[in-house]
Parts: C-alpha cells; sequence; structure tokens
C-alpha cells in the first residue's frame, strides 16, 4: 500500500487499530517486550512503528531506537506520546524506504 492510502487512514482516525486501547495488542506488546528479556539494547530499530504506542516501551529498554513509519500523522502522534530524547524517528517516506 502507498503512504498516501495510511495518511489518509490516520486522518480519519488517530489509532485506526487500536493500538493504545486493545487488550489484544497489549498483551501482544506484552509477550514481545517478555521475548526481549531483561536486557537492554545499545540501539534498536522498529519498523511500522505508527503511534507509538510499543515504541514507547521498547525505548526504555534501549539507549537509541530508530522508529519507522511511511506515515507522517502516525510519527506525528508518536512524537507527541513521548518525550525521549534519545529516541530517533523516522519518515520510511523520506529515508527512501517506502
Amino acid at each position: 500500500m502507498k503512504p498516501a492510502w495510511f495518511e489518509a487512514l490516520y486522518a480519519s482516525d488517530p489509532d485506526p487499530w487500536r493500538f493504545a486501547t486493545s487488550d489484544y495488542e497489549a498483551t501482544k506488546y506484552d509477550n514481545t517486550l517478555a521475548a526481549l528479556g531483561e536486557r537492554r539494547f545499545a540501539a534498536g530499530f522498529e519498523v511500522g512503528c505508527s503511534i507509538g504506542v510499543l515504541t514507547a516501551r521498547i525505548a526504555l529498554r534501549c539507549d537509541r531506537l530508530l522508529a519507522v513509519d511511511v506515515a507522517a500523522a502516525a510519527l506525528e502522534r508518536d512524537r507527541l506520546r513521548r518525550s525521549a530524547a534519545d529516541v530517533v524517528r523516522a519518515d520510511a517516506g523520506a529515508a527512501g524506504l517506502a
């Protein structure tokens, strides 16, 4: 799908997949973090970070985190969600990844 599709989706709904409120997503995020163990990472990379719900939790375990998404609207919501200075956000489209 093209980035414009995701931009339109986020324009109509700030959390179209209910990442922030879904019990299913919360359990999935808990399981993802449990699989990582208690380790701390020098660097992390999250593809398709959307509005940053999982990103905020992963960032607590990383010295640096590159989180990318094709939708600028989603990245803006991610930025507003967190203020972690050591987390880097990128637009996949601008980076040539879309």
